[in-house]
């Protein structure tokens, strides 16, 4: 089948345009969501909607994409994707932009025990907290 091959020539494609800060790597990743939806593959629908926006967080704020990936989150919280971790650091990260350091903390409650890799684990954990306590005037 040649929806594979197109695919990851397409992600491919929208991962060099984000490397490369275009402005349309955002744009790009949400297309790839969408044609993936369409053809029920939920990996890649998860891994490109993130990257876009992630994009959208970079190329703003966090804040621009926390609804975004909120409305992610509650996809995938009671799923097994393996993106699970990674979507949760990044609706914290964006949480903490904000100052919900509240939410913060409920959330690494209820789900810190999915961020089981150390590297992943760390570097969010260290962002979360700098955000924090900037929040609190802590910094």
């Amino acid at each position: 089948m040649m929806y594979q091959p197109i695919m990851e020539e397409l992600f491919r494609r929208a991962l060099k345009a984000f490397e490369n800060d275009d402005p349309s790597a955002e744009q790009m990743f949400q297309e790839l969501a969408e044609m993936a939806e369409r053809n029920g593959d939920r990996e890649m629908y998860l891994l490109a909607r993130r990257c876009a926006l992630r994009a959208r967080a970079i190329r703003l704020t966090p804040s621009a994409s926390l609804q975004g990936f909120a409305e992610l989150w509650n996809e995938v919280k009671d799923s097994s994707s393996p993106l699970r971790p990674y979507i949760l650091g990044d609706y914290l990260v964006a949480l903490a932009y904000e100052g919900r350091c509240d939410e913060v903390d409920k959330l690494l409650e209820g789900y810190g025990w999915l961020m089981k890799d150390p590297t992943h684990r760390t570097a969010t954990l260290a962002t979360i907290r700098v955000l924090c306590e900037i929040h609190l005037g802590s910094i």
